[in-house]
């Protein structure tokens, strides 16, 4: 007996029935392609100078943060062209140290690397410490040659994208930088000396640091990254002051004051923007500028401020 095949019948689909399918994937796939889009800009997104002052510390990249500071007055600058140079380093180290965990390996992979093998130096040219160039963290990389203010800027880039605790520390007209670990004798890092050890009676002799601004930690104090953005701050601030925008100059100072209010060095500065503003005002706004120069001066030397004329930091950081 043959079975019967019955025939389905054909329905008539609607314009909205026969579309509804391609129409769900078009969706997904939209959805996917935004949600990509919108990691993308995620990751690749590059703070702003104001978003960095106000970033968690683990969040900040030294590296980063310089290019994004040194954009203001490098509009065309290329910052992830720049941040790749810095990952280049960073490779670099890694090949040589691995997965070493010794806080000496790892300085000596970062030393052997920048100042061996990539040439970077101190500049010892007196002029260097005055000149704007010399203060951002694409001429150091530019030019391979740097102050006791951008160097350690670089070195950090490339220590702490490797997860390494290395910290500034400041002394009077001068930084250097501080592997914090317990278990390590010699933590100090100078870096105009490529990479040497230091002691911290050492910096303390040769830099004629005051117990008081070590006690108050106006001096040599392992600075935090939200800390340090101050120095960066201060660059900028310094720039503006020699272009004469005091106004500028004095905002600057103040959001770096924000920052790190133990160092003497945003007292300083703004005692001088407040001072170079006075002389060109008149009446009143001139000398209500100086009120804020004289007080800014007497809580930097309280904090323990103490101008460095010398700058041959190379012949003063040894032992």
């Amino acid at each position: 007996m043959r079975h019967r095949i019955e025939k389905k019948p054909v329905v008539n689909r609607s314009f909205a029935q026969k579309i509804r399918k391609p129409l769900l994937i078009f969706a997904c796939v939209g959805a996917f392609c935004f949600l990509g889009y919108k990691t993308w800009i995620y990751f690749t997104h590059i703070p702003s100078m104001d978003e960095f002052l106000v970033m968690p510390e683990e969040k900040i990249d030294v590296g980063i943060a310089g290019l994004v500071f040194a954009k203001e007055f490098y509009p065309d600058l290329d910052i992830r062209a720049y941040s790749r140079k810095i990952d280049e380093l960073v490779r670099k180290v890694q090949a040589r140290v691995g997965n070493s965990a010794n806080p000496e390996e790892r300085i000596r992979a970062i030393n052997t690397v920048l100042f061996d093998q990539e040439g970077y130096a101190y500049e010892k040219d007196p002029s260097a410490v005055i000149n704007t160039r010399f203060a951002f963290l694409n001429h150091v990389l530019d030019t391979r040659r740097g102050t006791c203010y951008t160097l350690p800027m670089l070195y950090m880039a490339v220590a702490r994208r490797l997860g390494y605790p290395i910290h500034p520390v400041e002394v009077p007209g001068h930084l250097f930088l501080r592997y914090l670990v317990s278990n390590l004798k010699n933590h100090n890092i100078e870096v105009t000396t490529q990479g040497a050890f230091c002691t911290d009676k050492s910096y303390v002799e040769n830099f004629s640091v005051p117990p008081k601004a070590i006690r108050i930690g106006g001096y040599m104090r392992s600075l935090s990254m939200r800390e340090y953005m101050a120095e960066l701050i201060l660059t900028n601030a310094m720039n503006y002051n020699e272009m004469m925008e005091f106004d500028k100059a004095i905002v600057y100072g103040h959001k770096a004051l924000q920052m790190n209010p133990l160092s003497p060095h945003c007292y300083s500065s703004l005692d001088l923007y407040y001072r170079m503003q006075s002389i060109v005002l008149q009446g009143e706004t001139a000398l209500h500028s100086f009120e804020h120069s004289k007080k800014h001066h007497i809580k930097s030397l309280e904090l323990g401020y103490l101008p460095v004329q010398e700058t041959d930091y190379w012949k003063r950081t040894r032992g």
